[in-house]
Parts: C-alpha cells; structure tokens; sequence
C-alpha cells in the first residue's frame, strides 16, 4: 500500500519533508504526489509508527515544511 511505502522511505532516509518523500515515490505524478504523501504520513503518525517536527536553522528561521521520523530512530537530529 502507499503507507507500506512511505513508512519503508522514512525507515531508510530519515529526516525528509512530505515533500521530498513524494518526489521520490512518485516522480511523475506531480499533481498528486505531496498529497499522498501528507495524507500517509498523517494516517502513520496517527498510529504512532513517525513523528515529525519542524527544524530551525541557525539564524532561528524554521523551515516551511516538517520532516519526518520512524518512532524508533535514535540519531541525534
């Protein structure tokens, strides 16, 4: 299913944005792709398998978009 996949994505890339993930998914479905990739990503942060948070740069600006976790990833962000 799409989840399996952007679950498998965020286990193996940590740290991308809906965004970037979708790019990678889906590459020639621009019209659609971020918007499967949000909505998956919003269905496995609703059963507790990613996290997301929304980084700030050195300057204190944050980012546009959140990048997302596995729930059990340990690097330091």
């Amino acid at each position: 299913t799409d989840a399996e996949l952007v679950l498998a994505k965020v286990r193996l890339s940590p740290g991308k944005t809906a965004r970037e993930i979708g790019k990678q998914l889906w590459p020639d479905d621009k019209e659609e792709r971020t918007g499967k990739a949000r909505r998956r990503l919003s269905d496995l942060k609703n059963i507790g398998v990613v996290y997301n948070r929304t980084l700030t740069d050195q300057d204190g600006t944050k980012e546009r978009e959140s990048r997302w976790w596995p729930v059990n990833y340990l690097a330091s962000e």
